[in-house]
C-alpha cells in the first residue's frame, strides 16, 4: 500500500518466500504475458505485473494458505470448501460484467474470502481438543455449528485486519440475506454467485435445490439480471475451477518449494 515503494525492494522481500517468488515466477512467464522474454527474477517479475496485479496475486495467496493443513484429512476437507471460493470468485467477477457499476476485482475478492472464516475458526477449535486432557470436548455436531455460526463474523475481520476493501467485508458478513435497498452491490452479487456455485456441485455437501433456486431466482431479480446473463456466466464454471485447481496442485507438487502454516492475527 505504499505508493513510493522501490520495486528492488519490494522485490527482495518476496524472493524470501520460496511458496510467494515460484508462483509470482509462474504467473509472469504464463500465456497471459505471450511474446515477452522469459524473465527469471523477482525485480522482473514485480515490474513485469505492477502493484495493482500484484495485489491480487498476493491476497489471493494469503487466503489460500488459510485453506492448508499439514494434517492430510484436514487438508481434503479445506480443499473442498477452497474450491468452492474460487467458484463463487471467479462467477462474481465473471457476473460484474453485467453490472459495470461494480468493482470485478472486489466481487472476486468477496467471493474468494466469503468462507476464509470456516477454517480459522475450525482451527481455533482443533487447538482447544488438543489442549484437553479427555479427548474431544463437543460432539461433531455441536463442532460444526459454532464453525456455521461463527464464520462470517470472523471472516469479515480476517478482510478488515488484512486492509482489503470495505465492500468485501460487508459482503463477507451480509453474505446470508440480500440487502434490497442496495440491489447491484458486490455483497448482492456474492450471494447470488454463492447459489450458483451450489447448484452446480461446486460445494461440499449436496445443497437443497429448493432453497438454492428461491436464492438464485432473488438474486436476478435484486441484481436485476437477465437468465440469458447469469447461465452464460455459468456456463463451464465447473470446469474452469476443476481445472485451474489441478493446474496449481500439479505445478506446487513438482516444485521444490514448501507451504507453510501462518498465523491470521
Amino acid at each position: 500500500h505504499d505508493p513510493d515503494v522501490r520495486f528492488s525492494v519490494l522485490a527482495g522481500h518476496l524472493e524470501k518466500d520460496p511458496f510467494i517468488s515460484s508462483r509470482l515466477l509462474r504467473v509472469a512467464n504464463s500465456p497471459l504475458f505471450g511474446g515477452l522474454a522469459r524473465t527469471t527474477t523477482m525485480e522482473g517479475v514485480v515490474s513485469r505485473l505492477g502493484i495493482k496485479q500484484l495485489l491480487g496475486i498476493l491476497q489471493e495467496l494469503a487466503a489460500e494458505q488459510v485453506f492448508t493443513s499439514r494434517d492430510p484429512v484436514i487438508r481434503n476437507a479445506f480443499r473442498g470448501i477452497w474450491e468452492h471460493c474460487l467458484g463463487v470468485a471467479t462467477l462474481s467477477r465473471d457476473l460484474c460484467a453485467h453490472v459495470p457499476t461494480l468493482d470485478a476485482n472486489a466481487a472476486y475478492l468477496g467471493g474468494l474470502f466469503h468462507d476464509i472464516g470456516k477454517p480459522v475458526v475450525a482451527a481455533m477449535l482443533l487447538e482447544v481438543e488438543r489442549g484437553t486432557t479427555n479427548g474431544s470436548f463437543v460432539s461433531g455436531g455441536v463442532w460444526r455449528r459454532v464453525v456455521d455460526e461463527c464464520h462470517r463474523e470472523v471472516g469479515s475481520i480476517i478482510a478488515f485486519r488484512w486492509y482489503l476493501p470495505q465492500e468485501v467485508a460487508q459482503a463477507i458478513a451480509q453474505l446470508d440475506t440480500y440487502d434490497l435497498r442496495r440491489g447491484r452491490s458486490t455483497s448482492n452479487v456474492v450471494r447470488l454467485a454463492n447459489g450458483l456455485c451450489k447448484r452446480e456441485g461446486l460445494d461440499v455437501k449436496a445443497p437443497d435445490l429448493e432453497v438454492v433456486t428461491r436464492v438464485i431466482l432473488q438474486g436476478r431479480q435484486v441484481v436485476r439480471l437477465t437468465e440469458e446473463q447469469v447461465e452464460a456466466s455459468v456456463k463451464g464454471l465447473t470446469h474452469r475451477v476443476h481445472a485451474l485447481t489441478q493446474a496449481r496442485n500439479e505445478s506446487d507438487a513438482g516444485s521444490s518449494t514448501h507451504v507453510f502454516e501462518r498465523s491470521v492475527g
